[in-house]
């Protein structure tokens, strides 16, 4: 039973770890420059919605390895608590509602 648990465990933080990379891809222009703001708020905004996930986990060496993740897309200086802290912040408030309202326009 627990190592059945265990690896249903890994396997959700393994599909978490693979949902970052893909937002870094989507955050990633044709020339391979990461837009850091865009991508700490699809982060941050994914790491809102799954926050209840995340804490099941609880896991130091999870959290670890997901902020060694961040590191290696986002450089030093920025965690798990960093993009969430952007999001919720002025300047992920401002660029999530210019992001709502291109969607908007390009539905009239």
């Amino acid at each position: 039973m627990y190592q059945k648990d265990f690896k249903e465990i890994r396997a959700a933080q393994l599909r978490i770890l693979m949902t970052v990379r893909n937002i870094q891809r989507c955050c990633t222009s044709h020339c391979g420059l990461l837009d850091k703001n865009r991508f700490m708020l699809f982060a941050g905004v994914f790491f809102c919605c799954n926050l209840e996930k995340i804490k099941s986990f609880d896991s130091c060496e999870f959290y670890g390895e997901l902020n060694r993740c961040l590191y290696e897309i986002l450089g030093g200086g920025y965690s798990l608590s960093s993009c969430v802290q952007f999001v919720l912040g002025r300047k992920g408030q401002y660029i999530l509602s210019e992001i709502m309202g291109q969607q908007r326009s390009n539905l009239n």
